[in-house]
């Protein structure tokens, strides 16, 4: 019982902003089981957030609760998201639909400084950028959760022009016939520069098996790195 109150306790702050930022969930009855109906329902809610600049962290919260990567990858919310641009201006905005198409190549923009907590300096700041995939292979059967498709460590600052680079960029590509996919990215700020002994990968093939089951908590916690520092995340299914 003291379990559930403390966590009670640490979750109650999101659900009361999730209940003013997302009132489409809110009946007068009970909540149906139909998992479709819910699925549409956050597709709504998320497609409403997609078109903004500056989500701040009410939306933020609010768009991984609906998502589920709370509590499916992460257990809190930073207060700001990291921006990704790929070449051709495709942009990750919280829950929008990008096709595989237009993320094939590394982004070309990756950074996640807001005005508001911007220290003066960046010179000791190191942070670690992950890109990963809870969804693989499919949603419905995640046995291989989580997939990692990018992984950057020791970036200098405050965007990843000066970095380490653990695991070169691999593009998502949902199978046919599995549903939309969630791609989340997770900036986390490191305590110091670190050596890090997780193997490097520089091969871009599916199938090594040091790229699945990632588990972006245990990496986080192993390294005292403690909650993300900033997040973003996508849709994206089969395009034939």
């Amino acid at each position: 019982m003291a379990a559930l109150n403390l966590r009670s306790r640490v979750y109650f702050p999101y659900l009361l902003i999730i209940i003013q930022n997302i009132t489409v969930l809110v009946k007068s009855s009970s909540p149906s089981s139909d998992e479709e109906e819910l699925d549409e329902k956050t597709k709504e809610a998320l497609e409403a957030q997609a078109g903004m600049n500056t989500p701040g962290p009410g939306e933020i919260v609010t768009a991984l609760y609906l998502s589920k990567i709370i509590p499916d990858m992460l257990d809190r919310a930073p207060n700001i998201t990291v921006n990704i641009t790929w070449p051709g201006g495709a942009e990750a905005k919280l829950g929008n639909k990008l096709s595989p198409k237009e993320i094939t190549e590394p982004p070309q923009s990756v950074t996640w400084a807001d005005n508001n907590l911007k220290p003066t300096s960046s010179e000791d700041h190191y942070f670690t950028l992950l890109f990963t995939g809870p969804d693989h292979p499919s949603k419905i059967n995640p046995e291989q959760r989580e997939f990692l498709f990018w992984h950057q460590v020791n970036i200098h600052g405050y965007s990843q022009v000066s970095h380490d680079s653990l695991v070169a960029y691999l593009a998502p590509k949902p199978a046919n016939g599995t549903g939309k996919h969630r791609y989340v990215f997770c900036v986390y700020r490191q305590p110091s520069k670190l050596d890090f002994d997780e193997p490097a990968i520089n091969e871009t093939d599916y199938e090594d098996r040091w790229r699945i089951h990632w588990d972006t908590r245990h990496f986080a916690k192993k390294y005292n790195l403690g909650d993300p520092y900033a997040v973003n995340f996508f849709y994206s299914e089969f395009q034939g």
